[in-house]
């Protein structure tokens, strides 16, 4: 059997097109972009200052599982990785999408000796993360520990790990851990064949989600003793080896699935670590191949930047179906919490970090993956009866709106193909409209009839500013959606968009209860309370489906809008701690990380640099040359290729898609608009592999790569682009969209 890794179906005139591009036909590109990625990047933080908080993940695209390193004995803890600790206590299989919301479908797998303790509760083996012969890749984690080597690759379900014994102890023999961590996991070894299974979990989980294990070790005439120990977390399996066993290589495979179904997914993995770990490469180097940087004058950094960012916006929402023995694809439903179902299933997202960046990145670099997505989401909504607005494994209490109408509505105005168009409006729509059961804030729009009478949320209810204008950001893209499809309703949804104007007062968003009354107590430094994970300056600009609008408002305040962005960005970063009674880390982010109000450190204030060129009639006007300084500014300051490549959380990809779109001089700003609104780019040539066989090259003339460049026009294929926006089916077809630059 051979290993499979990827998702990607390319045909004959695409792969052509995509060797072209890496010979050089056009331009130079980067022929191995996967050796530029750096998995441990990103991974610094703490529940007080966070530099992306991630964990560094072997795993294909979208993959099923993630294999990662843990550095704590904290295994039921978000926080079990460190990117400086020198301590291994096993390689995990983690299906975790964020600290804050922790992990599920967890266990690991350390290899070592049987010295002293190796069969007590935690053993662990040194090693150095930081090592120039520690190998961080999407498809390859490898370091030399005190025994040897260890290495991992992985398939989409399934997983080779290999130990080298090239410094063991004289009289020392081999052995191979498998910690389960929970006292009703279980975990076996008979005949060379590793079974178990594990009900680990944190909130998203139904009482019969059940992750079935099972593995092959390559060498298992080798084995001379096995047995189960207990330890306070769950038993262990300690496989142990005969003296002089120079390797150890186990195949690991996982299914939600069935214990059948897994025996299939290990299939996968059945060739061995070599053809496994180059299989996942060569599938990495296709998908990232498609983003090609040609300028000669980007760095090394600058190239870690970039195709880190690919991997890590890349590695979800993540796929969570499986293909039985007939080839056809099957998941057990996490939404509906028992059955399996046909088709895919996706997991581990939350929409609102991810709504208007993420799979915006994806519908321009990988839109047949787009398709399958959304069609997931459709499956949850299918089996569930919501659109999940947190999902991990399913419905999950976490932030606020119901962001993923707006990926939807996206998905259906663009005609992005491969799900049901019918029933993704349905679910945006009963999001739209359906009262959920109240208390339950997993589904639907909290506080929905209050808002449907008032126009807005009242004061009182959780975030009321925010959520109201996130709501009116939805309705604006499911109006877009209805008018797309014919359907009725599209002006009423359109008009409840427009209401952001009832609770303007000031030159700011402010509180209103249900009277109609201001809330009152206004602070425009405080955080909390009515607004989400930042304050009322964070939200000033929050109306991205009507720049224009907001614009008129202000003026008709006696206030210029412009000008009060670029107020944003020079003031001191000010915070009153508000409505969280202390200091949260997003605070600290936005004022050591980041400058002014401007608090990249968080998706609320990613729209910010883009209102300036909304906000204009060119791209050559005032207000949206001060954008292109700071989106710049931003690109090149405030990521990093080092663990603290980010200025705040990393959430699902969210950053590093911002960054990548922004690299393209291109954003969705609106999504469900069709167009995308036209930054400023960051190299000088770039080339973005289309379907079809297709290329989009971005180049600039003129100006340098300082945030002293502006954009004086732009044109697409010799024909000048007036205004601020391009349609998305335009850069579909293909071409040139040059960008003439001053200083």
């Amino acid at each position: 059997s051979k290993a499979t890794v990827s998702v990607l179906n390319w045909s004959a005139a695409e792969a052509n097109m995509l060797s072209l591009v890496l010979t050089g036909t056009a331009c130079a590109g980067v022929a191995a972009p996967e050796e530029y990625v750096n998995t441990r990047y990103g991974t610094a933080g703490s529940s007080y200052m966070s530099y992306g908080n991630l964990v560094p993940m072997v795993a294909a695209p979208w993959g099923f599982n993630g294999w990662s390193v843990q550095t704590s004995t904290k295994t039921s803890d978000g926080w079990w990785w460190d990117p400086e600790a020198t301590s291994m206590y096993g390689i995990r299989c983690t299906h975790r999408p964020s600290p804050w919301i922790n992990d599920y479908g967890y266990f690991g797998v350390l290899p070592l000796t049987d010295e002293a303790g190796y069969d007590a509760e935690w053993p662990s083996v040194k090693y150095d993360p930081a090592a120039d012969t520690t190998e961080w890749r999407p498809y390859l984690f490898a370091a030399d520990t005190a025994y040897g080597k260890v290495e991992v690759a992985s398939t989409e379900h399934a997983s080779v790990i290999r130990a080298t014994y090239g410094s063991i102890a004289a009289g020392q023999r081999p052995v191979l851990r498998v910690q389960m961590s929970l006292a009703k996991d279980a975990i076996a070894y008979t005949g060379g064949q590793i079974t178990g299974h594990t009900n680990t979990g944190n909130a998203g989980e139904h009482n019969d989600f059940t992750l079935y294990i099972a593995g092959t070790v390559a060498n298992a005439s080798a084995v001379v003793d096995s047995k189960v120990v207990s330890t306070s977390v769950g038993s262990a399996l300690l496989l142990v080896f005969a003296p002089g066993t120079t390797a150890v290589e186990v195949s690991l495979a996982t299914s939600f699935i069935s214990a059948e179904q897994v025996g299939t997914n290990l299939k996968e993995a059945a060739a061995g670590l070599e053809e496994v770990r180059d299989s996942s490469k060569k599938s990495w180097s296709t998908l990232l191949a498609r983003y090609q940087i040609n300028d000669p004058a980007a760095t090394r950094d600058q190239l870690a930047i970039v195709y880190t960012s690919m991997y890590h916006a890349m590695s979800f929402p993540r796929f969570l179906s499986e293909k039985d023995a007939s080839g056809a694809e099957k998941h057990f439903s996490t939404y509906k919490g028992s059955g399996v179902f046909d088709g895919p299933a996706v997991s581990d997202s939350g929409f609102w970090d991810a709504y208007r960046t993420v799979y915006s990145f994806v519908q321009m670099a990988a839109p047949e993956v787009l398709g399958r997505l959304v069609d997931g989401w459709v499956n949850a909504y299918k089996e569930g009866g919501w659109l999940p607005k947190w999902a991990s494994p399913g419905y999950r209490s976490g932030m606020v709106g119901t962001m993923g109408d707006i990926v939807l509505a996206d998905a259906i105005v663009n005609d992005v193909p491969g799900f049901d168009v019918e029933a993704a409006y349905a679910a945006i729509t009963r999001d739209a409209d359906v009262n959920p059961n109240p208390g339950d804030s997993k589904e639907g729009r909290t506080s929905l009839p209050n808002y449907l009478k008032l126009g807005y949320v009242p004061h009182g209810e959780r975030e009321d500013v925010s959520v109201s204008l996130n709501y009116m950001m939805a309705d604006w893209a499911v109006g877009n959606a209805a008018k797309k499809l014919g359907k009725a309703g599209a002006d009423e949804y359109h008009l409840r968009a427009q209401n952001y104007t009832k609770l303007f007062k000031d030159g700011f968003f402010q509180s209103k209860d249900v009277t109609g009354q201001w809330a009152g107590g206004f602070d425009e430094f405080a955080w909390g309370g009515s607004y989400t994970e930042s304050g009322p300056w964070q939200y000033r600009f929050y109306t991205p489906w009507d720049p224009k609008g907001l614009k008129q408002l202000y003026k008709d305040n006696g206030l210029d809008a412009c000008n009060l962005l670029l107020k944003a960005q020079n003031m001191p970063g000010t915070y009153h701690v508000g409505g969280y009674g202390s200091v949260i880390h997003e605070m600290r982010e936005m004022a050591e990380n980041c400058w002014g109000q401007y608090a990249h450190n968080n998706q609320p204030a990613h729209h910010m640099q883009y209102m300036f060129i909304a906000m204009s009639d060119s791209v050559n006007d005032t207000c949206a040359r001060n954008g292109q300084h700071y989106l710049r500014r931003a690109m090149q300051t405030l990521y990093k290729a080092d663990p603290k490549m980010y200025a705040g959380d990393e959430d699902n990809g969210e950053m590093s898609a911002w960054f990548l779109l922004s690299a393209m001089g291109l954003y969705n700003l609106q999504p469900s608009s069709g167009d995308l609104f036209l930054g400023i780019p960051m190299f000088t040539d770039m080339t973005l592999a289309l379907p079809g066989g297709k290329s989009l090259r971005v180049t600039t003339n003129g100006g340098d790569a300082s945030d002293k460049s502006f954009v004086e026009s732009v044109a697409f294929n010799g024909q000048a682009v007036s205004g601020v926006t391009i349609p998305y089916k335009t850069l579909l077809q293909g071409g040139e969209l040059v960008f003439t630059l001053g200083l």
